[in-house]
């Protein structure tokens, strides 16, 4: 399975999540600039030995508890919340087995994702390497991919933001 598709099954596991998935009604739709800063922290925390909890920490991301009071949730997927934009890293991406992570927020309607998009460009350049329909990819430094896709329902209208580091050329 390729990394985007992990990213699918993350998406599913973040929606199982309760409380912490964007797409729960407890969390409020982000702006878009938030959507892009969010982004640009988990590339920025991400390299080829996986994803540095620290460096998401001093980014001002908190690791979500699954009931109020609780301590940080101990499951194998860690899940992370800063502002109303949700960050899932799964286990092989915390044992630096794998190089990539997965946000996931709310936005205010459907027509509210052209404004992401543009957020995002803002963030990781005018020129995507990919763009298909309504799913974008960006190649930015240090050999990663961004991609931006709308997910959700109607009703709760949400985006997927997948960051991979590709491997080194041989």
């Amino acid at each position: 399975m390729n990394r985007f598709g992990r990213g699918a099954l993350a998406a599913v596991a973040l929606a199982m999540a309760g409380r912490a998935s964007a797409q729960s009604v407890d969390v409020a739709p982000a702006e878009p600039t938030a959507i892009a800063a969010a982004a640009a922290s988990c590339a920025a925390a991400l390299s080829g030995a996986g994803v540095d909890e620290r460096r998401l920490a001093a980014a001002g991301w908190r690791r979500a508890v699954t009931d109020a009071g609780a301590t940080p949730a101990q499951a194998s997927l860690r899940i992370y919340v800063r502002g109303d934009v949700v960050l899932l890293l799964t286990p092989d991406a915390i044992k630096g087995v794998v190089d990539d992570c997965y946000l996931t927020a709310r936005i205010a309607s459907a027509q509210v994702y052209p404004r992401v998009v543009a957020a995002m460009r803002a963030t990781f350049g005018d020129k995507p390497a990919k763009q298909d329909e309504a799913i974008v990819s960006w190649t930015v430094a240090d050999r990663k991919t961004v991609q931006i896709m709308p997910t959700g329902r109607p009703s709760v209208p949400a985006v997927k933001i997948t960051v991979v580091n590709l491997p080194k050329e041989k």
